[in-house]
């Protein structure tokens, strides 16, 4: 697994109403206890340029999990960088809660 050393900052793309949306209804489930499926998460916000660009970048164009290089043309999985479905519990450092 790659260890990303420079993490980066705020993107721009995760300011707007809907990524604020989606985080709330996320955050309403946790709270209720129902479990996160695939419909609850929204791709657009992971499949932005800037997302992609930047994991791109961090990662040294490999994917962090296996290592394998991707093309940048090629579909970048932003779930491969934070997987969205498989966190439990509340302290998981790198997401917000």
């Amino acid at each position: 697994m790659i260890q990303i050393k420079n993490r980066p900052g705020f993107l721009s793309s995760f300011s707007n109403p809907r990524v604020e949306n989606l985080k709330e209804h996320l955050r309403d489930k946790v709270a209720k206890g129902e479990s996160l499926t695939n419909k609850d998460i929204d791709a657009a916000v992971w499949k932005t340029q800037e997302v992609r660009d930047t994991l791109i970048k961090t990662q040294n164009r490999k994917c962090c999990f296996c290592e394998n290089k991707r093309a940048k043309k090629r579909e970048f999985d932003g779930e491969h960088f934070r997987p969205k479905l498989s966190v439990t519990g509340e302290d998981h450092p790198g997401y917000e809660t």
